[in-house]
């Protein structure tokens, strides 16, 4: 951003990378530090080996790239020499540095994923990695892949020394799944999940930077948990920083240093001798300042480059703290934020492009999760689970087509996310109520419109919705047909409604209304006795408000549920969630807005909350409207508890 006059006084020195000069030397230096190394050394015939394969492989591959791939994130050449060598580092092992032959395996199955892992599918649907394949198998043909699928679909047994599926791997496995364990607790294998966990591993545990980079709800976050959550505690410990718009560097510095201890002097680390892992969370959202950078970017930049930063509150002392055996991984989303990060710092990271699960991987997944919960069903109901989960996929990848995203419906994004939502309330069943498949397809379905029907904002999209649904039903479940007609009538339909208070508020039993008379009657005894103990509320409780109030305890009462309720004022909205807490044995906390009121008042009330949620074990509706927001920074605090949880 120089100006002219500066530029018309400087001599201006250009460094051209069109001969990848720059790659070619980092790739030399490596091989002269194996050379020379203490331990192991590189024998002359492996470094010329070595030599030969970086010769034939990297400078056309990189060429090619350049002018027929679109990587997730904008890479540059340096950024997948630098994941080459890094994936080298791993897999180098003595069994493989055996033969010339064993070497150019290893050295193939590292290439094709340090330039293949940051490959996706586009927003066109071109799939580059698929394309990256077909290229590889017919440009390079000294190491042979089986023929089927594509080269990311081939794990390398580093005691054979031959490929075959990452489902025979020991990164894949099956998972017995209980429901009394939550859904967001558990990582599913899947043939995509395992090989970046396979690679994830590997690189955490030489201390490199890894990144995972693709759009919001494609289980970033949680495959990460999962890596961190397999770690030995006794030698890796990990925290996790949520970025947002407003983290900085000294928000950042202070976040950093909680897990850290002081060693001596101006040395700090994690306690004893750990190794901590920073799990920094959505990497690409801080604001990006009038100068095109990011200062808490920076700070990490600054940590990973020289592992010291600066305590900006010490500067008439000694500034310099020195924080050792510390590493990171990080997630983005590309299509949010900045959308990319300061270079400097996106060269140390392999990226690996994540992008939603393929129909055979969500049938794994959800086949888990489902035949686990249904285990002491009737048999009539788990026979019906594969179809089921083919439905609500078939649903899901339907409505996703049909409610495109714009910019008046900005909400319409369906991802995997919603899908879980759906199964989530499946989970919440139990085999008593649940006796027939017939009425368990019903709780699908009313799921499916909880998740789905309830974002949709016009009544047309919403009977376009009940279309998709119903043949999506008569297609997996002729049967059950001719029961839900009556749900989807045009006029005087039967309420599909299933709730924690079919019976009565003390049960909490997931079953379905018989009718709205029954419904209203519970309701307006729960109103009754809301008001004996609370400030009288007066409610008409006409159908809609009913359906809503079963909505909302649905919505609380589900493991890390969270509601946003929109609509114009004087329609309800807080009204109908502090009955339907109150129906949930919850206790309300809303802000009392005032001309002082600050963040500190805001913390103090969210502590409060905690304290009761957290310590206590006692349920807690905090209550936010959009008149409350008095500062944008109150957001923040919101934003990091529904993104830890």
């Amino acid at each position: 951003h120089a100006t002219p006059a500066t530029v018309s006084r400087a001599g201006i020195l250009y460094i051209s990378t069109a001969d990848g000069t720059q790659w070619r030397s980092l790739i030399n230096s490596w091989l002269r530090a194996r050379r020379t190394r203490e331990e192991n050394p590189d024998t002359p015939e492996v470094s010329a080996t070595l030599r030969e394969c970086f010769d034939t492989y990297v400078g056309t591959t990189l060429f090619w790239m350049k002018i027929n791939i679109t990587p997730v994130l904008a890479l540059e050449e340096m950024s997948f020499v630098q994941s080459l060598l890094f994936m080298l580092d791993t897999n180098l092992t003595s069994k493989s540095l055996e033969t010339p032959e064993y070497i150019e395996t290893s050295f193939v199955f590292c290439a094709i994923w340090a330039f293949g892992s940051a490959l996706t599918v586009s927003d066109d649907g071109t799939d580059y990695k698929k394309i990256f394949s077909d290229y590889w198998r017919g440009e390079w043909k000294n190491v042979k892949f089986p023929s089927r699928e594509t080269v990311f679909d081939y794990w390398l047994d580093p005691e054979l020394m031959t490929f075959d599926q990452w489902t025979k791997s020991p990164y894949f496995y099956t998972i017995d799944y209980f429901s009394t364990t939550p859904m967001s607790q558990v990582t599913v294998p899947t043939p995509e999940t395992c090989s970046v966990t396979y690679w994830m591993e590997l690189l955490v545990d030489n201390r490199r930077p890894i990144m995972l980079a693709g759009p919001a709800g494609t289980g970033k976050t949680q495959m990460v948990n999962g890596m961190l959550a397999k770690q030995d505690e006794t030698k890796r410990i990990s925290a996790t920083v949520n970025f947002n718009f407003y983290t900085t560097s000294a928000v950042l510095l202070t976040t950093m240093c909680i897990p850290l201890e002081k060693k001596t002097g101006v040395n700090f680390g994690p306690p004893g001798q750990k190794k901590l892992i920073y799990f920094v969370d959505d990497i690409n959202l801080p604001e990006v300042d009038k100068y095109m950078t990011q200062s808490a970017i920076a700070l990490l930049r600054q940590q990973m480059e020289y592992e010291h930063v600066y305590d900006l509150t010490k500067l008439s002392t000694n500034p310099q703290k020195n924080i050792a055996n510390t590493q990171f991984v990080t997630c983005m989303n590309p299509t949010a934020g900045s959308f990319e990060i300061n270079p400097r710092l996106q060269r140390w990271f392999t990226v690996f492009a994540i992008g939603l699960p393929g129909p055979t991987s969500l049938l794994t997944i959800y086949q888990t999760f489902l035949d686990g919960h249904l285990r002491n069903f009737d048999p009539e109901v788990k026979n019906v689970s594969s179809n089921l989960i083919k439905a609500a996929l078939s649903l899901h990848t339907q409505v996703a087509q049909t409610f495109r995203k714009t910019a008046a419906n900005f909400h319409y994004e369906f991802n995997i996310r919603h899908l879980s939502n759906v199964f989530q309330g499946l989970l919440v069943s139990e085999g008593e109520q649940f006796p027939t498949a017939e009425k368990f397809v019903w709780l699908w379905l009313h799921e499916s419109e909880r998740v789905y029907w309830d974002r949709l904002v016009s009544p047309e999209d919403q009977a376009k919705y009940n279309v998709i649904a119903q043949a999506q039903c008569k297609k997996y479940f002729p049967a059950v047909t001719g029961s839900i007609t009556r749900f989807y009538a045009t006029e005087a339909a039967d309420p599909l409604v299933f709730c924690h208070f079919p019976e009565n508020i003390n049960d909490k039993l997931y079953d379905m209304i018989p009718d709205i008379e029954k419904m209203s009657s519970i309701l307006e005894d729960a109103l009754r006795e809301y008001n004996e103990t609370n400030a009288v509320m007066d409610l008409v409780l006409f159908e809609d408000a009913m359906k809503h109030v079963a909505r909302i305890s649905r919505i609380i009462l589900n493991e890390g549920g969270h509601a946003l309720l929109v609509g114009v004022g004087g329609s309800g909205k807080q009204s109908l969630s502090r009955l339907a807490s109150f129906i949930c044995g919850y206790d309300v906390k809303a802000i009392q807005i005032s001309s002082t009121y600050g963040i500190n008042d805001l913390k103090d009330d969210l502590k409060w909350m905690y304290n009761k949620a957290g310590m206590k074990e006692q349920g807690v509706t905090f209550l936010l409207t959009d008149s409350q927001i008095t500062n944008e920074r109150f957001l923040i605090f919101i934003n990091d508890l529904l993104a830890s949880g």
